[in-house]
């Protein structure tokens, strides 16, 4: 499950994860000077939701389903370009950045701008939605 956490300022924090490894998160600034973070990593999310500042400094604000697989189309139908377009909604670049990174597999290190995150989208055929 997708969970996504905001914070007004551009912060980032270190985590102690259940392993016992430090783990340095840096949330993604926003125009509007706030930042956001998001991730599907269980352990990463209740490091963050036992952080002590969590609630103060920055607190969750978005808890996205996991994607049900959809079935696949059978071989006699003929495929047009666009049917093999996936779309997904994002709100801001940092979750584009987000789902391609986890549903993908693209590096983080590939993706840092708006060039970059479109591009690896157009890449692996996908739009994003919501993002102008």
């Amino acid at each position: 499950m997708l969970k996504q956490y905001k914070a007004n300022t551009a912060i980032s924090v270190s985590v102690l994860l259940k392993s016992g490894k430090s783990l340095h998160v840096s949330f993604t600034p926003l125009s509007n000077g706030t930042s956001v973070f998001s991730t599907t990593d269980e352990d990463v999310q209740r490091a963050l939701e036992a952080h002590y500042r969590f609630g103060t400094l920055f607190r969750e604000v978005e808890v996205v389903p996991a994607a049900v697989p959809q079935a696949v189309k059978p071989a006699a139908v003929e495929k047009k370009p666009e049917d093999d377009l996936k779309h997904v909604t994002v709100s801001d670049l940092g979750m584009a950045k987000e789902w391609l990174a986890v549903n993908m597999g693209v590096s983080r290190t590939q993706l840092r701008g708006r060039t970059a995150i479109l591009a690896a989208a157009v890449q692996n055929n996908v739009v994003f939605d919501g993002l102008e």
